[in-house]
Parts: structure tokens; sequence; C-alpha cells
């Protein structure tokens, strides 16, 4: 839900978000595997390739996971950055 709220308090956000786990996936099939990354909002996501016969045919997006306190990230890293 937190990134649907900023979804909507900065419109530029989908594109920036699509982007990030887009490139997420690549990184993923690129090494073979799964690949984490954090979005343009600092929050943790993993992608995982799903390969069938050898090609990719999409990949999975986990997340968003915070690694600090709820409390902390809203203070440093929403409200401050995005007033």
């Amino acid at each position: 839900q937190l990134c649907s709220f900023l979804a909507d308090e900065k419109k530029h956000y989908p594109a920036h978000c699509r982007h990030s786990h887009l490139y997420g996936g690549y990184q993923a099939e690129r090494f073979g595997g799964s690949y984490i990354y954090f979005c343009p909002l600092s929050l943790l996501f993993w992608a995982s390739p799903i390969m069938i016969d050898g090609m990719k045919e999409f990949t999975l997006i986990g997340g968003p996971a915070l690694l600090i306190a709820a409390d902390e990230y809203l203070t440093e890293e929403v409200l401050l950055k995005h007033k």
C-alpha cells in the first residue's frame, strides 16, 4: 500500500518503478537465478525468472520489503525527501 500511496502523490513514480522491476528481471535472467535490488523508493525487491524449455516465460517479483523500522523509513526517506 505504501507504493500505491506514493504513486498517487508523485505521478512519475510508476514509470520509475516499472523500469526498476524490468531491470531486476533482466538481471535475474542474466545471472542465472535470482536478483535482489532496491526500487527508487529504497524498498527491497527480488526477482526470479521462470524458465520453460530453456526460455524465460515470465519473471516473479517479490516485495516490497523494508529493512529498517517503518517509523524511521517514513520520516527519513519519505516525508523529508518528498515534501
